[in-house]
């Protein structure tokens, strides 16, 4: 299993915890990989925020454009999301 370790620990722990999944950051062209119930995804930042997965945190302003316009909490119903998105 993966090492949950930030950032996106929270969905860290729901993806690789829960769901056995996997989730990792590659450094060198940005980009984020979730691979859930045989599906691989793949999430490029748009210079400001990676909005796939930032969105599944609550923002600190209705319209949102950095990723620090976020908290660090998930929005409710993720489960549900993180499936729809993903899965």
């Amino acid at each position: 299993m993966d090492k949950i370790s930030s950032p996106y620990k929270k969905l860290k722990e729901i993806i690789i915890g829960k769901y056995k999944g996997r989730m990792y950051h590659r450094d060198f062209d940005k980009k984020w990989f979730i691979e859930l119930n045989g599906k691989r995804t793949v999430i490029e930042s748009n210079g400001s925020f990676f909005k796939e997965i930032d969105t599944l945190y609550k923002p600190k302003n209705p319209f949102p454009t950095h990723w620090d316009h976020f908290y660090n909490e998930l929005i409710d119903g993720v489960e549900d999301e993180i499936l729809k998105r993903f899965g």
